[in-house]
Protein backbone atom coordinates (compact mmCIF):
# COMPACT_ATOMS: atom_id res chain seq x y z
CA UNK A 1 0.00 0.00 0.00
CA UNK A 2 1.31 3.43 -0.93
CA UNK A 3 1.06 6.28 1.56
CA UNK A 4 -0.64 9.46 0.41
CA UNK A 5 -0.88 12.93 1.87
CA UNK A 6 -4.30 14.51 1.36
CA UNK A 7 -4.54 18.26 1.89
CA UNK A 8 -7.94 19.86 2.35
CA UNK A 9 -7.55 23.65 2.37
CA UNK A 10 -9.45 25.96 4.68
CA UNK A 11 -12.10 28.43 3.65
CA UNK A 12 -11.99 31.28 1.12
CA UNK A 13 -10.92 31.32 -2.52
CA UNK A 14 -7.57 29.73 -3.34
CA UNK A 15 -5.33 29.83 -6.42
CA UNK A 16 -6.18 27.52 -9.34
CA UNK A 17 -5.76 23.91 -8.27
CA UNK A 18 -2.52 23.02 -10.06
CA UNK A 19 -0.81 26.26 -9.07
CA UNK A 20 -1.99 25.87 -5.47
CA UNK A 21 -0.89 22.22 -5.37
CA UNK A 22 2.51 23.08 -6.84
CA UNK A 23 3.21 25.73 -4.18
CA UNK A 24 1.86 23.61 -1.31
CA UNK A 25 3.98 20.65 -2.42
CA UNK A 26 7.01 22.90 -2.71
CA UNK A 27 6.53 24.06 0.91
CA UNK A 28 5.82 20.53 2.15
CA UNK A 29 8.96 19.11 0.54
CA UNK A 30 11.11 21.90 1.98
CA UNK A 31 9.74 21.41 5.49
CA UNK A 32 10.02 17.61 5.37
CA UNK A 33 13.52 17.90 3.89
CA UNK A 34 14.64 19.72 7.04
CA UNK A 35 13.45 16.86 9.23
CA UNK A 36 14.00 13.81 6.99
CA UNK A 37 15.63 14.24 3.56
CA UNK A 38 14.87 10.63 2.56
CA UNK A 39 11.14 11.14 3.06
CA UNK A 40 11.30 14.41 1.10
CA UNK A 41 12.96 12.54 -1.77
CA UNK A 42 10.29 9.84 -1.64
CA UNK A 43 7.55 12.48 -1.82
CA UNK A 44 9.27 14.12 -4.79
CA UNK A 45 9.73 10.78 -6.58
CA UNK A 46 6.03 9.86 -6.33
CA UNK A 47 3.86 12.34 -8.24
CA UNK A 48 0.76 10.94 -6.52
CA UNK A 49 2.13 11.19 -2.96
CA UNK A 50 0.46 14.57 -2.36
CA UNK A 51 -3.12 15.26 -3.30
CA UNK A 52 -5.01 18.50 -2.98
CA UNK A 53 -8.74 18.24 -2.34
CA UNK A 54 -9.70 21.57 -3.92
CA UNK A 55 -13.29 22.23 -2.80
CA UNK A 56 -12.95 26.02 -2.70
CA UNK A 57 -13.68 26.74 -6.40
CA UNK A 58 -16.85 24.66 -6.13
CA UNK A 59 -18.12 26.80 -3.29
CA UNK A 60 -16.76 30.27 -4.12
CA UNK A 61 -16.87 29.97 -7.92
CA UNK A 62 -13.63 31.98 -8.12
CA UNK A 63 -9.90 31.79 -7.58
CA UNK A 64 -7.48 33.96 -5.61
CA UNK A 65 -4.27 34.91 -7.43
CA UNK A 66 -1.04 33.79 -5.79
CA UNK A 67 1.02 36.76 -7.02
CA UNK A 68 1.04 38.65 -3.70
CA UNK A 69 2.11 35.59 -1.71
CA UNK A 70 4.91 34.25 -3.93
CA UNK A 71 7.66 36.62 -2.69
CA UNK A 72 6.87 35.65 0.92
CA UNK A 73 6.80 31.95 0.10
CA UNK A 74 10.14 32.25 -1.72
CA UNK A 75 11.72 34.15 1.19
CA UNK A 76 10.51 31.60 3.73
CA UNK A 77 11.74 28.64 1.69
CA UNK A 78 15.19 30.21 1.29
CA UNK A 79 15.68 30.21 5.06
CA UNK A 80 17.72 27.29 6.40
CA UNK A 81 15.70 27.20 9.60
CA UNK A 82 14.50 29.52 12.30
CA UNK A 83 16.25 32.85 12.67
CA UNK A 84 18.29 33.70 15.75
CA UNK A 85 15.38 35.84 16.97
CA UNK A 86 12.97 32.89 16.46
CA UNK A 87 15.16 30.60 18.59
CA UNK A 88 15.71 33.25 21.26
CA UNK A 89 11.97 33.83 21.54
CA UNK A 90 11.26 30.09 21.71
CA UNK A 91 13.79 29.55 24.50
CA UNK A 92 12.58 32.40 26.72
CA UNK A 93 10.61 30.06 28.93
CA UNK A 94 10.64 26.47 30.01
CA UNK A 95 7.11 26.23 31.42
CA UNK A 96 5.48 23.87 28.91
CA UNK A 97 1.94 24.87 29.95
CA UNK A 98 2.74 28.55 29.41
CA UNK A 99 4.39 27.77 26.07
CA UNK A 100 1.37 25.72 24.97
CA UNK A 101 -1.01 28.47 26.07
CA UNK A 102 1.01 31.12 24.25
CA UNK A 103 1.13 28.94 21.13
CA UNK A 104 -2.64 28.50 21.21
CA UNK A 105 -3.16 32.27 21.62
CA UNK A 106 -0.79 32.95 18.74
CA UNK A 107 -2.60 30.40 16.57
CA UNK A 108 -5.98 31.97 17.40
CA UNK A 109 -4.67 35.43 16.56
CA UNK A 110 -3.16 34.18 13.29
CA UNK A 111 -6.43 32.51 12.32
CA UNK A 112 -8.35 35.72 13.05
CA UNK A 113 -5.93 37.79 10.95
CA UNK A 114 -6.03 35.23 8.12
CA UNK A 115 -9.82 35.19 8.19
CA UNK A 116 -9.92 38.98 7.87
CA UNK A 117 -7.41 38.95 5.00
CA UNK A 118 -9.38 36.32 3.10
CA UNK A 119 -12.66 38.10 3.89
CA UNK A 120 -11.26 41.32 2.41
CA UNK A 121 -10.00 39.43 -0.66
CA UNK A 122 -13.38 37.72 -1.10
CA UNK A 123 -15.25 41.01 -0.81
CA UNK A 124 -12.89 42.58 -3.34
CA UNK A 125 -13.49 39.67 -5.73
CA UNK A 126 -17.27 39.93 -5.29
CA UNK A 127 -17.20 43.70 -5.78
CA UNK A 128 -17.01 43.22 -9.53
CA UNK A 129 -13.41 42.33 -10.24
CA UNK A 130 -13.27 40.50 -13.53
CA UNK A 131 -10.98 37.61 -14.51
CA UNK A 132 -8.24 40.00 -15.50
CA UNK A 133 -8.15 41.35 -11.93
CA UNK A 134 -8.20 38.14 -9.97
CA UNK A 135 -11.69 36.67 -9.62
CA UNK A 136 -11.86 33.85 -12.13
CA UNK A 137 -14.61 31.27 -12.41
CA UNK A 138 -13.62 27.69 -11.79
CA UNK A 139 -14.37 24.78 -14.14
CA UNK A 140 -17.57 24.10 -12.19
CA UNK A 141 -18.85 27.58 -13.12
CA UNK A 142 -18.02 27.27 -16.81
CA UNK A 143 -14.42 28.44 -16.51
CA UNK A 144 -11.48 26.68 -18.15
CA UNK A 145 -10.46 23.22 -16.99
CA UNK A 146 -6.78 23.25 -15.87
CA UNK A 147 -4.63 21.14 -18.16
CA UNK A 148 -3.59 17.77 -16.82
CA UNK A 149 -6.25 17.75 -14.10
CA UNK A 150 -7.78 14.36 -13.54
CA UNK A 151 -11.36 13.93 -12.40
CA UNK A 152 -10.84 10.53 -10.75
CA UNK A 153 -8.64 11.03 -7.70
CA UNK A 154 -8.99 7.42 -6.58
CA UNK A 155 -10.31 6.28 -3.22
CA UNK A 156 -10.30 8.73 -0.33
CA UNK A 157 -9.39 7.34 3.04
CA UNK A 158 -10.71 9.13 6.11
CA UNK A 159 -8.12 9.61 8.85
CA UNK A 160 -8.09 11.15 12.28
CA UNK A 161 -5.16 12.75 14.08
CA UNK A 162 -4.91 11.62 17.69
CA UNK A 163 -2.80 13.47 20.25
CA UNK A 164 -1.64 10.84 22.70
CA UNK A 165 -0.37 12.20 26.00
CA UNK A 166 2.38 10.08 27.49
Amino acid sequence: MTNRILFVPGKNPKPPMEEHRRQLLRCLRRGVERADPAVAQAIEADSQAFRLIAWNPLYYQSYRPLDEDLPWIDALLKQDGPTHADVKEALKGSDSAAIKSASEKLNEAWQAVSAELYKAASEKARAGKGPEQGARPGPEAGGPQPEGEKKDEGPIIDAEVVDEKK
